[in-house]
């Protein structure tokens, strides 16, 4: 992206989720490999170009479940201001996730969409648009593949991504088979080993 004065903007691969290792997590929103973009903060960006980001999180159940789960994907939402850009995107997962490893799920693909008049239309990974004023771009990036079976992962450490917020407790159930207690931040340990049982696990 140019500063001030530019008519053109761009996206190209953003921070994403890092597949998961034999010994590790795969870390969230991160650059994976080398590349020439660097997750830059809000106050930032916001100070040296004309651009109001109005979301900057993860995407919770994102990442590829497994004994090690995969990296959760990066949301930002982008409004321009003061101008009307040519946007373009340059990027990829768009359509196929980064796998699993060992029995280990998919991450979620990325998406790019366009907010215009209160609706959204996908821009897919490589297309350009000519933005007007209130426009937004919002950009979810890929999470990274699991590594192990999900079956394999340590209760505690699903609890601990629910209380941060980075799986639901509707995911902990149904991909890792673990049962949290209602109202409380405890796993239930009888139901977690009848749900594991019921799903062969």
């Amino acid at each position: 992206m140019r500063r001030p004065g530019s008519t053109t903007a761009s996206s190209r691969r953003s921070p994403g989720g890092y597949g998961g290792r034999h010994d590790a997590d795969g870390p969230d929103a991160v650059q994976t490999h080398i590349q020439n973009t660097q997750n830059a903060p809000i106050e930032e960006t916001e100070l040296n170009y004309p651009v109001r980001i109005h979301e900057y999180s993860l995407v919770p159940d994102s990442e590829g479940a497994g004994r090690r789960r995969g990296g959760l994907a990066l949301c930002r939402e982008y409004e321009f201001v003061g101008h009307e850009p040519t946007f373009t995107t340059l990027a990829d997962r768009a359509r196929f996730p980064a796998h699993g490893l060992h029995g280990g799920g998919d991450g979620k693909v990325a998406s790019y969409r366009l907010i215009s008049g209160g609706e959204a239309r996908d821009l897919g990974s490589k297309a350009t648009v000519q933005l007007k004023t209130g426009d937004r771009v919002r950009i979810e990036t890929a999470g990274g593949g699991g590594f192990g079976p999900a079956r394999e992962r340590d209760p505690e450490a699903v609890l601990r991504d629910v209380r941060e917020g980075k799986v639901s407790r509707a995911r902990a159930r149904a991909a890792y088979g673990v049962a949290i207690q209602p109202g409380e931040w405890t796993v239930d340990l009888a139901e977690t080993r009848r749900l594991r049982r019921a799903q062969g696990r």
